[in-house]
């Protein structure tokens, strides 16, 4: 009731919007309604006149023609637009509304009703002292109706007879067409053994003095939802429809008015009905209207003909398609287990080859050390006498420019930088010496930025270094656990090759960096080396130091930087022309540079990493040492910035 109250309410503000359809002299209009001709000679007198009668005096302005029709003849006018409204039985709008080629209006509700949705039904009724007692007592018997195409007698009736699986071809009908004498007074004169009315009908005739209530009884008789005794469920009693063509400002205005016009003499209203679910059930059990495709069936005869045949036939093949289906899921279950099998070959070797590339690749730069060492033993063999004999004269020479030239301040400043650099190379061939036997150096704790400051100093002393500008950039001084004349040479031959590379460009500027950042362990695998099966893939995180040194160079191609991340020199002629930072920066080196980068930076438990400075040039190296601080953090360190003019 809450909802037809809101439709009520929703119907009533559109029509106060409503220009006026049908009510303006000015603009007349014309509309044609269908009248459906199965409907009972009551509704026209009853329903349609006063209804006529009021919608003549709602809308003046509108020419309003009803033509009864049969149901074949209103649906094709209905379907083709020629009819844009119309008065039918549930079960014709139904079919209509299935096709999507019409929406309803309003339904009628009769007095005896609170919902339209339950309205009418039927009753089956039957002398009081006839034998019939169920509606399969009526095989063989006569029964009486209206019309064979009524939805509100005979095809409800048929749908009872469809519930019970009664044959309906097993009775004799007789039908009245509407012609006087009614089914209850020809069942009343002993003409047929029951006859089939609508809901009320016997009530009604009860009230009018024709029949006895007592004479009669209904089958399978009940008076849920209703006053009136019945035999079938309610249905939707006459609908209002519009075909798809009407225009949407007539059918608000229809809907309105009609919601708001008063009750008919006899009681009844126009509503609304917001569930056709009955009507379509209805339909779909009889095989009617948009169901009628269900009564495609096989032919009897044939079926009698070869039922041993076909089964035989079937059970056989169904036998034939069991097996079929056991043998496909043996097959795939097998197919299944030798998939798991290889797979598991497949990841195994993968993980072979990863193990023996990195292997080799171990064993290589093994090899190379070992020539590394013979040479380095050689060189500071050969070369330890001389620089001997350099810091000695440097010694020298130190002292006598402070005995007789002590106001000379160049020389006495020229002279004791002969000295420190003499110590320093002496101090590099000692170390040298140390790598050869095997023999490992003390480390310290430094921080990132005094390794860069000296590498920046030793880079000032060098040629490579003219004209260029670095710009240095840290996230604070993290600090490292390393031997600082290792860790300084080191960046300072990245900064030397770096400036190589940049001879090559028009490009003068170096970027140095330094930060922290934070990694899972293991995240710096090679690839290839996928963790054991099982492992916990939460790994422990670990700080890094970040050191990195920017060219920007010419473009280094994806095949030189593969080579540098495995360890392997880059093929000429990139190395002399596209290495940067990452090779000797010569193209006469003997490419050993690289391996002692990396060798020093792995022996401080680091890795080296290369990539592109940008798209389309330059080349950038990462040197990535553990943070001596495992708790290091950069969101209180300091930033500090520096532009170097060489």
């Amino acid at each position: 009731m809450l909802a037809l109250a809101a439709v009520l309410f929703a119907a009533a503000a559109s029509a106060r919007a409503e220009t006026g359809w049908g009510r303006d002299p000015a603009f007349p209009v014309q509309l044609t309604i269908g009248v459906q001709a199965t409907l009972p000679p009551a509704f026209r007198a009853e329903v349609l006149k006063p209804t006529e009668r009021y919608l003549k005096e709602a809308f003046p302005a509108a020419r309003i023609v009803y033509r009864d029709m049969t149901t074949d003849d209103l649906k094709r006018e209905v379907s083709e637009g020629r009819i844009r409204a119309y008065f039918a039985d549930p079960g014709f709008f139904s079919d209509l509304q299935s096709e999507g080629r019409s929406e309803e209006l309003v339904a009628l509700r009769p007095p005896e009703t609170l919902d339209p949705t339950y309205s009418t039904g039927i009753a089956v009724v039957v002398p009081a002292t006839s034998p019939v007692t169920r509606l399969s007592d009526l095989e063989a018997r006569t029964v009486v109706s209206d019309r064979p195409d009524n939805f509100g007698t005979q095809i409800v009736f048929e749908g009872l007879l469809a519930d019970e699986d009664v044959p309906a071809d097993r009775m004799r009908f007789v039908y009245t067409d509407f012609v006087p004498p009614s089914p209850l007074l020809r069942l009343a004169r002993g003409e047929a053994d029951a006859a089939v009315v609508p809901t009320c009908e016997l009530e009604w005739a009860v009230e009018a003095g024709l029949l006895v209530r007592s004479d009669f009884r209904v089958l399978d008789e009940t008076t849920r939802f209703s006053r009136c005794a019945r035999s079938s469920k309610l249905f939707p009693s006459v609908i209002f429809g519009a075909s798809s063509s009407l225009d949407a400002s007539a059918a608000r205005a229809l809907t309105v008015a009609l919601l708001k016009a008063p009750a008919m003499p006899t009681g009844a209203s126009w509503s609304i009905v917001t569930d056709f679910s009955s009507v379509k059930d209805l339909y779909r059990r009889l095989k009617r209207g948009p169901y009628e495709y269900l009564r495609a069936e096989a032919e009897p005869s044939f079926w009698e003909r070869h039922r041993q045949t076909i089964l035989w036939g079937g059970a056989a093949l169904l036998g034939v398609f069991l097996f079929i289906l056991g043998y496909l899921a043996h097959v795939r279950a097998l197919v299944r287990r030798r998939t798991r099998e290889l797979e598991a070959v497949i990841r195994e070797k993968d993980r072979t080859a990863a193990r023996e590339r990195t292997l080799r690749e171990k064993l290589e730069r093994m090899e190379r050390a070992g020539i590394v060492s013979e040479l380095s033993s050689f060189f500071a063999h050969e070369v330890r006498q001389p620089v001997a004999a350099v810091t000695a004269f440097a010694g020298a020479l130190k002292l006598y420019a402070k005995e007789h030239f002590p106001d000379d301040r160049l020389l006495t400043h020229t002279s004791s930088r002969i000295v420190d650099e003499a110590e320093r190379v002496s101090e590099i061939v000692e170390r040298v010496r140390g790598y050869a036997r095997g023999r490992r150096h003390p480390s310290e704790v430094r921080g990132a930025m005094s390794l860069v400051d000296e590498a920046l100093a030793g880079f000032r002393l060098s040629s490579v270094s003219s004209g260029l500008t670095v710009h240095v950039f840290a996230d604070g001084n993290p600090t490292v656990e390393v031997e600082p004349l290792e860790m300084t040479l080191v960046l300072l031959n990245l900064l030397k090759n770096a400036a190589t590379a940049m001879r090559r460009s028009d490009a003068t500027t170096l970027a140095v960096s330094v930060g922290t950042e934070c990694e899972a362990e293991g995240e710096g695998e090679a690839d290839g080396e996928s963790a054991p099966e099982g492992r916990s893939r939460t790994q422990p995180v670990r700080a890094r130091v970040v050191f990195r040194v920017a060219d920007f160079g010419p473009k280094v191609s994806d095949a030189t930087i593969a080579a540098l991340q495995a360890g392997e020199a880059p093929e000429a002629p990139e190395t002399a022309e596209t290495a940067g930072s990452s090779g000797s920066g010569s193209s006469e080196g003997l490419g050993l540079g690289l391996m002692l980068v990396r060798t020093v930076v792995e022996a401080h438990g680091g890795e080296l990493r290369w990539r592109r400075t940008e798209p389309e040039r330059g080349l950038t190296v990462e040197v990535r040492l553990p943070a001596h601080d495992p708790e290091v953090s950069t969101s209180n360190h300091r930033e500090i910035r520096k532009c170097l003019q060489f």
